[in-house]
């Protein structure tokens, strides 16, 4: 099982269990780290709607149900996009759409766990939707476009900017356009998507503040550009995995991550010949996906030039952010030549030849990417008990962003009940919290000298114990005999709060001034930020659902004044 599909379901078993458990919306947790402000991290969708199945059925099932939604709504979405806004034949829009929904994109994205970057496929939906806006007007196509582009902001990741990007590129320079000036599309264009993503980023408020104060501790900013242009095509790699069965030895890199074959592109290069004026627009978008995805190899480095900027200061490997719209601009071309065909000949055995190759080119697809579709959804999850009382480990000198050992696997460990401080989470905060065994590369554990429990005083002769241990409260009760200091092996975090008692960071670790006495100390983690999103959210959507209501009503009423 890939290591990045241990992390979605760390997250989607820990909402869950957080919800069923504890009643709780899990802000803080326990169990990454030494302690995390888990409702900040970018790529925990804890208010994401993907986290639905989920809480239905378990951490398994969950994601892939939202894969098949994703697939659906992709290939929906480039079947409206051309049908409605290139006028494609219905033919020629669903083999542009079968395109993108059996080409290798989404199987290897899925395969090596990247669950966020499969939020791509709503790009075509996006695109169809805010086009419609900007063509016909009407609040309904803006709505459902900020609704859709708020679940990539909940999901995190700096994918959100790519998409963005080329839905700013695509909506300006409109390949769609018909006779406008390019002075009045253009504006059109930056009008209609600045205000849908002015919409969703108020929709998305309850994800983005907790997100900004966690970003306050690192931006993720990677400022080695030759670490981040890692894993860039060539052009000879680009091809060798579009074509994947190629004639020629493989280049380093050769995959079949994009992998269309050689009919669809043969068909794109048709449409191209055939229409130079229709396609020029889609031929410029994929020749800057393509110099984006190629990094440092391409003759003008785009992705530098983008790096340079805030935020895409963080990508890292161009071709992970950017293949996704190669593949989808040559859909669409290839779209373009089964559109030329039907609309331009009256041959029937023309039209007939072209729908046999173009079936034979989905049934390769289909067929070739059965074995890595059967391979992620076929993945089951371990039956673990979990262990009496919590604690920490930490692996001695192991990677974090590769395979794990049994005892020092996170999504494991907290199957088990177990906390495992270096977690990969590449937002740093600091880990104090000491584990009650190490890890090393043979599985074996070795218990910590130095540990000295999950609670503990700094004088020996007062007692303490864990009474009430969840991600948002911990409720500890103590024998005080003399004045002390109370220390929590968790992470000191400024949101945390203990009633009555003042709450210290004590060399890294949540702790508290404790008076003479028997004791119960209740810490409680508050996240405002989140509060204040949430309250955001909710008024966005109040206010967006009233508006709909009112102006669905008022359309009703004046279409009655016509009977």
């Amino acid at each position: 099982m890939d290591d990045d599909w241990l992390t979605v379901y760390l997250h989607h078993h820990f909402i869950k269990d957080s919800f069923q458990c504890f009643r709780q919306i899990p802000l803080w947790s326990p169990y990454v780290c030494g302690g995390y402000p888990i409702a900040g991290y970018p790529e925990f969708p804890l208010v994401s709607p993907v986290i639905l199945p989920t809480l239905i059925f378990d951490e398994i099932i969950g994601p892939k149900i939202v894969i098949l939604f994703f697939y659906l709504l992709g290939t929906l979405g480039v079947f409206f996009l051309a049908r409605e806004n290139l006028r494609y034949h219905p033919a020629a829009a669903a083999y542009a759409a079968l395109i993108l929904a059996f080409s290798s994109w989404m199987p290897w994205t899925a395969k090596d766990g990247n669950f966020i970057e499969m939020h791509y496929f709503l790009f075509p939906a996006l695109l169809f939707l805010i086009t419609r806006f900007k063509k016909n007007g009407g609040e309904k196509p803006l709505y459902l476009f900020s609704i859709l582009l708020s679940l990539v902001i909940f999901d995190g990741n700096v994918a959100f900017l790519a998409l963005l990007l080329f839905l700013f590129l695509t909506v300006v320079f409109d390949p769609f356009r018909e006779q406008e000036k390019p002075s009045e599309f253009m504006l059109k264009g930056a009008k209609a998507l600045a205000a849908g993503v002015l919409l969703a980023i108020l929709i998305s408020m309850v994800k983005i503040i907790p997100m900004i104060h966690l970003l306050l501790y690192d931006s993720r900013g990677i400022d080695d550009y030759g670490v981040a242009s890692e894993m860039a095509y060539t052009f000879r790699t680009l091809l060798d995995s579009l074509l994947y069965k190629r004639p020629w030895p493989s280049a380093p890199m050769g995959d079949s991550r994009v992998f269309v074959g050689i009919i669809p592109i043969v068909m794109a290069l048709g449409f191209v010949g055939g229409n130079v004026r229709k396609s020029f627009g889609f031929v410029f978008l994929l020749t800057i996906a393509v110099f984006l995805a190629m990094g440092n190899n391409a003759p003008i480095d785009l992705f530098k030039m983008l790096w340079h900027l805030p935020l895409f200061h963080s990508m890292h490997k161009p071709l992970k952010y950017y293949d996704f719209f190669i593949v989808f601009f040559l859909a669409i071309l290839a779209g373009g030549f089964v559109d030329l065909v039907f609309k331009k000949t009256k041959a029937g055995f023309l039209r007939c030849g072209v729908a046999v190759i173009g079936l034979i080119s989905l049934f390769q697809l289909f067929f070739f990417n059965i074995p890595t579709n059967a391979e992620v959804f076929t993945h089951s999850g371990p039956a673990l008990l979990k262990e009496k009382q919590f604690y920490h480990v930490r692996g001695l000198d192991l990677p974090r962003y590769d395979a794990r050992t049994f005892n020092s696997n996170y999504y494991f460990n907290l199957l088990r009940g177990i906390g495992t401080i270096d977690w990969k989470a590449n937002i740093a905060v600091g880990e104090y919290a000491l584990p009650r065994y190490f890890v090393d590369s043979n599985d074996t554990l070795f218990p910590n000298p130095a540990y000295k429990g999950e609670v503990f005083f700094k004088n020996h002769g007062n007692k303490a114990r864990p009474v009430f241990f969840s991600p948002n409260k911990i409720i500890v009760d103590a024998e005080v005999l003399e004045p002390d200091i109370l220390v929590l092996n968790q992470n000191f975090h400024s949101n945390w709060q203990a009633e009555g008692f003042q709450v210290l960071n004590t060399r890294g670790l949540l702790s508290a001034a404790v008076e003479k006495g028997s004791r119960r100390i209740v810490f409680k983690y508050r996240l405002k930020g989140f509060l204040l999103g949430s309250i955001i959210t909710v008024l966005t959507l109040l206010a967006v659902g009233a508006r709909f209501f009112v102006v669905r009503k008022k359309n009703s009423t004046a279409a009655m004044a016509l009977l």
